[in-house]
């Protein structure tokens, strides 16, 4: 009898996945979607805190003989694991603290303000050990 091994596709492991150089940086200003309203009772000449969600974004490029999509589940030198789906962008919330604070205090009763933000794009080297699962047929 002849056993065939053969690849299961919806599964990769990359393993002890590390960043090497960066490659490439590239900023610009950019104006956030979202605007953050304030009520004009509680802003004061130090500022007010607020919280600010945003999303970031993680892409893992083509290659190492993967399809689009599939299923690879990244662990790093530090044990965090994420499953992502190759070649496809993961789109996630952050967030932030701001402080706003105003030159004259707008006679209104809500304040809406504009967030305004550097976006950087980083292109990095990375090694890691890719592992395919296989299941006998």
């Amino acid at each position: 009898m002849i056993e065939y091994l053969t690849e299961i596709n919806e599964r990769y492991d990359l393993i002890l996945f590390r960043h090497e150089k960066i490659r490439n940086i590239q900023s610009s200003d950019v104006r956030l979607e979202k605007m953050i309203e304030v009520p004009g009772h509680m802003l004061f000449k130090e500022g007010l805190v607020v919280n600010y969600s945003c999303y970031e974004t993680l892409y893992f490029g083509k290659g190492l003989n993967l399809q689009t999509g599939d299923s690879v589940r990244v662990t790093f030198v530090n044990g965090t694991q994420i499953n992502i789906e190759w070649g496809l962008p993961i789109h996630f919330i952050v967030w932030h603290k701001i402080r706003l604070f105003y030159s004259q205090l707008p006679p209104v009763v809500t304040i809406k303000a504009a967030v305004l933000a550097t976006s950087i794009e980083r292109k990095m080297d990375y090694t890691a050990t890719l592992v395919a699962h296989y299941q006998a047929s």
